[in-house]
């Protein structure tokens, strides 16, 4: 799932769409880090392991977005 944080510097994921050319499976755009933790959840089987990568911006909005279910 590719996206972008809530930061005025960020790519639009629609411009790194084409470094996955050949990647395997279903690659996904979305706008917020939500929507894509979202649809990564929903895509994931019980067993599967999602991995929030890219930057510490990304990964900060993922931990608070995880957190938020939590609670």
């Amino acid at each position: 799932v590719l996206t972008k944080p809530a930061t005025p510097r960020a790519v639009p994921p629609a411009c790194i769409l084409p470094v996955t050319a050949g990647f395997r499976g279903n690659i996904l755009v979305t706008e917020t880090v939500t929507e894509a933790l979202q649809r990564a959840l929903a895509e994931a089987e019980p067993e599967d392991m999602i991995c929030a990568t890219g930057s510490l911006y990304v990964v900060g909005q993922v931990k608070q977005e995880l957190a938020l279910r939590k609670s």
